[in-house]
């Protein structure tokens, strides 16, 4: 983001692109993952405008709620910030990958090192 200051004003100047060029970029967005063990795509069509998924359509929806929300917090987080879109973008990934990293190896941890929390509890109804 770039600030413009003066005696009078201040001002937030964020860039954009032509028709043409945000086009030609959001052509690259695909993006492959697994659910359930199963691959799937993720794809920006630009001829509909929509990001599309091969999944099934309540799980797209999930997704895509998932990546307007993330996307959505990044962007606030860039215009109260002086650090660049594209190193919080960056950041984001690594330290989802991370947290993934862990989770793989505590699933890998045995048994016998699990334990359970009660997150909530309610009185059965005896009725």
């Amino acid at each position: 983001m770039t600030t413009i200051e003066s005696d009078f004003l201040q001002r937030h100047a964020l860039f954009t692109y032509s028709d043409d060029a945000l086009e030609n970029a959001y052509l690259k967005y695909s993006v492959g993952f697994t659910m359930a063990g199963e691959a799937y795509r993720a794809w920006y069509d630009p001829k509909t405008e929509t990001l599309n998924f091969d999944c099934d359509p309540e799980d797209a929806v999930e997704f895509f709620e998932l990546a307007e929300e993330i996307d959505r917090v990044i962007d606030e987080r860039y215009l109260n910030s002086d650090i660049d879109i594209l190193d919080l973008r960056q950041f984001a990934c690594n330290h989802l990958k991370a947290l993934i990293r862990v989770h793989k190896e505590l699933q890998r941890a045995p048994a016998s090192e699990r334990r359970y929390k009660v997150q909530t509890s309610q009185p059965i109804d005896e009725n």
